[in-house]
């Protein structure tokens, strides 16, 4: 079963402020990083329940995975989602170095 993807707001916001950096930071690096994040989505409708779970999981009342992802060969960034009946719900893109996700920042 291929699962839908969805995207909560502050998902979006984080692609579109990580590729805006990119943009004007490391052009060159802007499409590999898009290219390889839209790799990773396509891997969570195949299969998501295969990722692992992301260490902020035990503070949280469902189960928070986590695929890795970046431009090269680093994994750079962490796509944070959980897995619905039906659909994928992407909560955070974020940089592996950024602070612990808490789904009550904005």
């Amino acid at each position: 079963m291929k699962y839908p993807v969805l995207f909560v707001q502050r998902a979006e916001r984080n692609i579109l402020e990580t590729l805006t950096w990119y943009q004007k930071n490391a052009p060159e690096v802007s499409q590999r990083w898009h290219t390889s994040l839209n790799a990773a989505l396509r891997r969570l409708r195949e299969n998501p329940d295969r990722f692992p779970m992301a260490h902020e999981a035990v503070t949280f009342p469902y189960r928070l995975r986590e695929v890795l992802f970046g431009a090269g060969r680093r994994k750079t960034h962490r796509v944070l989602f959980v897995v619905r009946p039906k659909a994928v719900v992407v909560y955070a893109i974020r940089h592996v170095a950024q602070k612990d996700f808490d789904p009550f920042d904005d």
